[in-house]
């Protein structure tokens, strides 16, 4: 390592002329950070000429430096970085203390092989950290080791008009999605006057039945409305109305509709009652998803496969040591089931169109033939399996990103899109194959017991990313 412990940014001659490279004239206006060669964590890291050289050695590597003459503008990470795998996660804490609460997950290093510069707005807590004028800024550079990096000219610099104004954007945007919370918040909190007590989806159509419809109330008076999965129960505009009667059939009434629409099952959709008479218009019930589903083949298994004892391991994989696994007694695996492989926007004769709106988008029988042999061979052993559903973040523009949530900011895996009739369609239609085919335990290729989907809610900026979402929404996805 350099022995001298401090690297100054921004300012120096070292910046002029990269300053005129980049935007054409240099500017003053922004704070210096003093790197800590001390204060660092899970890297290698070497100052030559003004360049810091950084090899990731763990899961959580950061670096922490000194901040100089901070103005309250100063609201934008900056720096020149060469790194051919990309950032992802990066984050910056201001302190100290150097905590969670002061902290800001920021856009992820495209990745690049010549000198590129990176911007990053503070927002959120870290935002207000950094108005009490913090005397520290470390930075995490992902959670992976191996990675390489260098870094130049870092410094916190004021929001130019750009960026001004997608901030205003920004804004808008929340506003829309607290009320959009608050909407939640106040529908969790209501009560209504009519139960829809069971949704019983058939194989080919779909009873609703409900009861204690007040006196005063027709069943002419009442509308069927369906929520789809893209529909959240917060916004204004959910809901669609479906042309269906409502019987009476003792004090109970029922509903019959087609489970099919011409490119959807209704299988994952919610119901309400609304009631309508002249221009009172007002939901009676709250909204009910399927509480019985029938089986329509005869693919599952005689009786629910359960771990012989407490002995499990997890993230298996083909090529891992599957018999001392055996060896070991294990009785449980728990095995991760990445969705975009299955997902192509390339024509192949292999592949099924998926009648999704939008660009054409197939699926890929052929992903599922990779998990065959983990999940046949814990058939063969009775081992029980639960599947982890991800979705991970394409790191490549050219990739699918068909099944990302669309406010995704980074992270490693992101929440699955149901917010759009096109990510919903095809989202539902990659898990209906897989469990098709992983139906029975006792026959090949092996079957799925329990289903985890998308884990580590709590960790929700590396795993389920949907970008920066009030609890409600997260909640309600």
């Amino acid at each position: 390592m350099d022995r001298n412990p401090k690297f100054r940014f921004a300012r120096f001659a070292l910046w002029l002329p990269i300053a005129l490279l980049f935007f054409g004239s240099a500017s003053a206006i922004g704070a210096d950070w003093e790197f800590m060669l001390e204060r660092t964590n899970h890297v290698q890291a070497k100052l030559t000429d003004g360049v810091i050289d950084i090899k990731t050695t763990g899961n959580d590597p950061y670096l922490i430096g000194k901040i100089r003459d901070l103005d309250a503008e100063d609201c934008v990470l900056e720096f020149e970085y060469i790194c051919a795998a990309g950032i992802n996660d990066l984050q910056v804490f201001f302190g100290p203390p150097l905590g969670l609460k002061s902290s800001c997950i920021l856009p992820r290093c495209p990745p690049s092989e010549n000198w590129r510069v990176y911007s990053g707005e503070i927002v959120n807590d870290a935002l207000v950290a950094l108005s009490r004028n913090p005397s520290l800024m470390r930075i995490d550079f992902g959670r992976v080791a191996g990675v390489q990096i260098q870094i130049r000219n870092l410094r916190l610099r004021p929001a130019s008009p750009a960026e001004l104004a997608v901030r205003s954007k920004r804004d808008e945007e929340r506003k829309v999605k607290l009320k959009e919370a608050n909407r939640i918040s106040e529908y969790l909190k209501a009560s209504f006057p009519v139960n829809i007590d069971s949704v019983h989806v058939k194989a080919n159509e779909i009873l609703l039945t409900g009861s204690a419809i007040p006196s005063r109330v027709a069943l002419s008076d009442l509308r069927l409305v369906e929520y789809p999965a893209w529909h959240s129960i917060g916004r204004e505009d959910s809901g669609v109305e479906v042309n269906v009667a409502l019987k009476a059939k003792g004090k109970k009434w029922q509903a019959t509709l087609p489970r099919r629409t011409s490119n959807r099952d209704r299988l994952h959709s919610g119901w309400r009652l609304q009631y309508e008479k002249g221009k009172t218009k007002k939901y009676v019930t709250a909204r009910r998803f399927a509480t019985k589903i029938d089986t329509t083949t005869n693919n599952f298994p005689r009786r629910p496969l359960l771990p012989a004892n407490q002995k499990g391991m997890g993230g298996i994989v083909r090529n891992g040591p599957l018999e001392e696994l055996v060896e070991l007694g294990v009785t449980a695996i728990t095995v991760n089931i990445p969705l975009s492989p299955f997902v192509s926007e390339r024509n192949d004769p292999k592949f099924r169109r998926i009648a999704a709106p939008g660009k054409p988008v197939y699926f890929n029988p052929g992903a599922l033939r990779r998990h065959d042999s983990v999940i046949d061979w814990a058939r063969k052993n009775n081992i029980v399996v639960t599947a982890i559903l991800l979705v991970p973040v394409p790191q490549n523009a050219r990739r699918v990103a068909v099944l990302v949530h669309p406010g995704n900011e980074g992270g490693k895996y992101a929440m699955p899109d149901l917010a759009t009739e096109r990510g919903s369609i095809v989202y539902a239609k990659v898990l209906d194959e897989i469990t098709r085919r992983y139906s029975n335990s006792e026959k090949a290729p092996g079957g799925i017991t329990n289903w985890i989907a998308h884990n580590e809610i709590d960790q929700h900026a590396v795993w389920t990313n949907m970008g920066a979402q009030p609890r409600e929404i997260i909640a309600e996805t």
